[in-house]
C-alpha cells in the first residue's frame, strides 16, 4: 500500500498536465493501533500545533489539506470525526463500513472502493445467479463483518435467499463446530465476509475438518490473498469464488518498484534484527519489517486495493488541480486552497483512469467496476482467473461465463432448501424459512405469477380464462355460431320444416273452423296456440352470426314472449278439462250449471247440421232435448237424447232399449243409414259434448255415460242389452289424452246392412 502511494505521487509530480509546476507532499503515518493514532492526528489537523474547534472554515488552515487511508473500517470509525469534523476531505481507499456514507456523521469521508452496500449487494446478484436460496454467513467480529451481515439480512427480503446459517466468529472461536453446523443443513453456499486473518482460519478449519464439495463467496478483503490458496487440501473444500477489483495491476509499478530498491534484482536487506527494532518506538513512518522484503515480495502482495490507493491520490490531485484553478501553462502562485474548497471540487470530480472512470454520488462513493474471480487452487502456483463482471454505472449489471466454472458434470451445484416449484404451480410454506416450501397446481381459471408473488393463485379476470397450473390469463376469444356451419344448418332445416309443419296444420284447422273437431279442440285458442309456435320457432334463425342490438332484441323477445302465449293457452285448456272432469264427478250441480251455461251453444250449432243430414237422408230428427220411448218411424232407429249424468240409466240407456226394441229388419232404412254411414249415438263425455266427425258421417256422444268416456271408453253390449250379437265397432277420436273410447252397437237386424258395406270398414271411422 505504502509503495503505491508512492508511486501514484511521482507520477502526478512527473505530469506537465495535471498540477503543473505544483509538487505533492505528503506525511505517512502507519496506523498500528487504535490507541497510539490519536497524537498524529491531531497533528495533522492542527494549525500552528494547535486546534481551534470553532475557528471559521475560511481562516483554518491545517497542516494538511487532504488525508488518505487507513486501512480498515473499525480503525477508520475512530479517526474519522476527529478530521472530518472541520470538512478536511478524508479518501479513503480501504474501510468499506456503509455506516461511512452518513454524510451527517461523517461530512468529508470520501472513499475509492465500493461500500459495504454495494458489496452485499454484488454478493447476492452472484447467488441468484446461480439460483442458490440456502445459504450460510460467516464473519468475523469487527465493524466490517458486523456492517456486511446486517446488510446482507436487509437485501436478500424479497429476493428468495434464506439466511439458512449465520456467526461471527473471533479469532479464538471454535470454526470446525460452526462448518459442521452448516454442513449438517445442507449448506452447500458459504458467504466468508472477513477480514484475511479470520477467512485463513476458516478455511484452515474447513480442510481439518474435511469439509468438501462447498461454494465459498469470499470478500474482497482476502479475495486475492496469495497466501490462503496455498493452504494443503484446499482444492478438496470446493470451489472459491472472490470478487475483487477489475484492474489488478498498474502500469509502470513493477519498473518503480525495482528503480526505488536500487536494482532489478534486489534482494534480502542485510541489516540485522536488532538494527530493526532499535528504530524509533512511535509508529509514524516506522516499518519493522518493510527491508525484510523483496521487490518480488512487494509486486505479489494482494493487489486487491492497489488500484483504489492509486484512485485516491489522483482524486486529491484533479481536485487540487480544479481549486488552483491550473491550466496546461501551469497553476497561479497566488491561489490559497483551502479543505473545504477541495471537497467541494471532489463531489464534481469525473475523470478517466487507466480505463476506468472515476466519479462519486451523493454520499462520497464511487461507481462500481468489479471481477468475479476464480481461483484455481489445484496448480501451482495458484491462480486467479476472471470470470465475470460487475458494473453499477450507467446501471447493474453482472455477466458471468458459466462455461468457465468448474462444475461436476457441467452442473450448477445445489443449494435450496427446496426444490424450485414447475410453472403453473404455487409455493406453499414448510418451516420458519420462505424458501422452504411444497409444491400445489393453480386450478383451472387462476395463475401464479413468480416475478410478483408465487406462495398465491390468483383467479383471472372475468373476460380470460386459463387451464389447469398456468402462469398466465388468455383473453377469452368469442367464437359466433355462423350460418354456414353444419350444426347451423342443421338447427335451421329443422326449425323450418317445423315451421312448414306448424303452417300446415294451422291452414287445415283454419279451413275447418266451423267443424266440431275444430271446435272441440278449442276453436280460435288452438290457433293462438299455433300462432305462438310458429312465431317463436322464427326466433332460432336470429342466434346464428354475430349479434346486433336487433338480433338480440328479436331472439330473446320473440321466443320468449309467443312461447309464453302458447304454453299459457295449453295451461288454460289443461285445466279447463281437468276441472270439468273433477267437477262432475265431485260437484254435480256445479257441474250441471256449468253444462247449462258453457255447452248449450255447442249442442244447439252443431245438432242443427246433424238434423238436416239425418232428415235429409233418413228422415230422423235428432233432438237433444229428450227421447222417452221408441223412435220415430222411418228414421232407422236413431235419435239423439241427452240424459241426466247416470251412466248406467237415463238417456243413454232408453237410446240402447230403443235400438234394441225398434225393428232394424226395415234394409231401406239401414241401407239408408249404411249408405249414408251416419250414426247419432247418445252419450255422456265428462259432462261436455265432443263431436267428431267421421269420414262424411257424423257421430255425435251425448250425456249419457259420464264415468266410463271419463276414463276413455264406454261399451255398449251385452252387460246392458242382453241377448244381442256383436255384428262391428267403430272408433271415436275423442278430446281425452292418450285413450280413444270404444262403442259397440249391437243389433241382429243390421247384419246384411252391414254385409254389404263391410269393405268400406278401413280406420275405424266408418261403419
Amino acid at each position: 500500500m505504502l509503495q503505491v502511494m508512492r508511486f501514484a505521487v511521482e507520477e502526478i509530480n512527473n505530469s506537465t498536465t495535471l498540477l503543473p509546476n505544483v509538487s505533492l507532499g505528503y506525511e505517512i503515518f502507519d496506523h498500528c493501533s487504535n490507541t497510539r493514532n490519536f497524537h498524529s492526528v491531531l497533528r495533522f489537523i492542527s494549525k500552528n500545533g494547535s486546534i481551534r474547534p470553532k475557528e471559521k472554515l475560511n481562516n483554518y488552515q491545517p497542516k494538511v489539506i487532504a488525508l488518505t487511508g487507513p486501512y480498515g473500517s473499525t480503525r477508520t470509525i475512530t479517526i474519522a470525526p476527529l478530521i472530518t469534523m472541520d470538512l478536511i476531505p478524508m479518501v479513503n481507499y480501504g474501510a468499506a463500513s456503509y455506516a461511512l456514507s452518513n454524510k451527517l456523521h461523517y461530512p468529508s469521508f470520501v472513499r475509492t472502493i465500493p461500500s459495504n452496500k454495494d458489496l452485499i449487494e454484488m454478493i447476492i446478484h452472484i447467488i441468484r445467479w446461480f439460483g442458490w436460496n440456502w445459504v450460510a454467513f460467516l464473519g468475523s467480529e469487527d465493524d466490517y463483518s458486523s456492517d456486511g451481515l446486517k446488510l446482507f439480512n436487509k437485501y436478500i427480503n424479497n429476493t428468495g435467499i434464506c439466511l439458512a446459517y449465520q456467526e461471527r466468529l473471533s479469532l479464538n472461536a471454535n470454526y470446525s463446530l460452526a462448518l459442521k453446523k452448516i454442513d449438517k443443513l445442507n449448506i452447500n453456499v458459504i458467504v466468508v465476509f472477513a477480514l484475511t486473518q479470520y477467512a485463513s482460519k476458516i478455511i484452515k478449519a474447513a480442510i481439518a475438518s474435511n469439509i468438501q464439495d462447498k461454494v465459498w463467496i469470499a470478500s474482497p478483503a482476502w479475495s486475492m490473498n496469495q497466501q490462503i490458496p496455498r493452504e494443503p487440501g484446499i482444492e478438496k473444500i470446493g470451489t472459491i469464488i472472490g470478487i475483487a477489483e477489475r484492474l489488478l495491476s498498474l502500469p509502470g509499478f513493477d519498473e518503480f518498484i525495482y528503480k526505488a530498491r536500487g536494482a532489478l534484482d534486489a534482494g534480502h536487506n542485510d541489516r540485522a534484527e536488532s538494527d530493526i527494532q532499535s528504530k524509533s518506538e512511535t509508529c509514524n513512518q516506522c516499518c519493522d519489517y518493510c527491508s525484510l522484503l523483496t521487490t518480488e515480495d512487494i509486486i505479489n502482495e494482494s493487489p486487491t486495493h492497489s488500484f483504489a490507493i492509486y484512485a485516491a491520490i489522483y482524486t486529491i490531485a484533479h481536485a487540487l488541480h480544479k481549486v488552483l484553478q491550473c491550466d496546461m501553462n501551469g497553476c497561479p502562485k497566488n491561489t490559497m486552497a483551502k479543505p473545504y474548497m477541495l471537497l467541494e471540487e471532489i463531489k464534481k470530480l469525473d475523470f478517466p483512469l487507466n480505463g476506468r472512470q472515476v466519479k462519486f454520488d451523493d454520499n462520497y462513493d464511487p461507481t462500481i467496476s468489479y471481477a468475479v474471480v476464480l481461483w484455481h487452487t489445484d496448480v501451482n502456483p495458484p491462480q486467479f482467473e476472471m470470470v465475470g463482471t460487475y458494473d453499477t454505472n450507467p446501471e447493474i449489471t453482472l455477466t458471468i461465463n458459466n462455461s468457465l466454472m468448474p462444475w461436476r458434470n457441467k452442473s450448477v451445484p445445489f443449494s435450496n432448501c427446496s426444490v424450485e416449484c414447475k410453472a403453473g404451480y404455487s409455493r406453499q410454506p414448510e418451516g420458519f424459512h420462505s424458501c422452504c416450501f411444497t409444491c400445489k397446481k393453480c386450478p383451472r381459471n387462476s395463475y401464479v405469477d413468480f416475478s410478483w408473488d408465487p406462495y398465491n393463485c390468483f383467479p383471472c379476470a372475468e373476460s380470460e380464462w386459463s387451464d389447469e397450473g398456468s402462469t398466465t390469463c388468455k383473453t377469452r376469444s368469442v367464437v359466433y355460431p355462423q350460418f354456414t356451419e353444419i350444426p347451423s344448418i342443421i338447427v335451421m332445416v329443422s326449425a323450418a320444416c317445423l315451421i312448414i309443419l306448424l303452417i300446415a296444420v294451422f291452414c287445415l284447422f283454419a279451413y275447418n273452423y266451423d267443424t266440431p273437431v275444430v271446435k272441440s279442440a278449442g276453436g280460435s285458442m288452438c290457433l293462438l296456440m299455433l300462432t305462438g309456435l310458429i312465431l317463436s320457432s322464427i326466433s332460432a334463425f336470429f342466434f346464428f352470426g354475430k349479434p346486433t342490438f336487433v338480433f338480440c332484441l328479436l331472439r330473446n323477445a320473440i321466443f320468449v314472449f309467443f312461447f309464453t302465449v302458447c304454453i299459457s293457452c295449453l295451461t288454460v285448456r289443461s285445466f279447463q278439462i281437468i276441472c270439468v272432469f273433477k267437477m262432475a264427478t265431485q260437484f254435480p250441480k256445479v257441474h250441471s250449471l256449468w253444462v247449462k251455461h258453457n255447452v248449450a251453444g255447442l249442442d244447439h250449432g252443431s245438432i242443427s247440421d246433424l238434423n238436416h243430414k239425418a232428415k235429409k237422408d233418413c228422415g230422423a230428427v235428432v233432438d237433444l232435448n229428450h227421447i222417452r220411448g221408441d223412435p220415430h218411424e222411418g228414421s232407422c232407429g236413431y235419435g239423439v237424447a241427452s240424459g241426466d249424468g247416470n251412466p248406467k240409466g237415463g238417456a243413454g240407456t232408453e237410446f240402447v232399449n230403443s235400438l234394441r226394441d225398434h225393428d232394424m229388419g226395415n234394409r231401406c232404412n239401414m241401407n239408408r243409414l249404411c249408405g249414408h254411414r251416419a250414426v247419432v249415438v247418445a252419450a255422456t263425455f265428462g259432462g261436455a259434448v265432443a263431436v267428431a266427425a267421421a269420414s262424411g258421417g257424423i257421430v255425435a256422444i251425448d250425456r249419457g255415460m259420464t264415468s266410463e268416456l271419463g276414463l276413455g271408453m264406454t261399451r255398449l253390449g251385452s252387460t246392458e242389452t242382453p241377448g244381442l250379437k256383436s255384428i262391428g265397432s267403430f272408433f271415436l277420436d275423442l278430446p281425452v289424452p292418450s285413450h280413444r273410447p270404444q262403442m259397440w252397437i249391437h243389433h241382429t237386424g243390421c247384419q246384411s246392412c252391414l254385409a254389404q258395406d263391410r269393405s268400406s270398414v278401413h280406420d275405424g271411422r266408418k261403419l
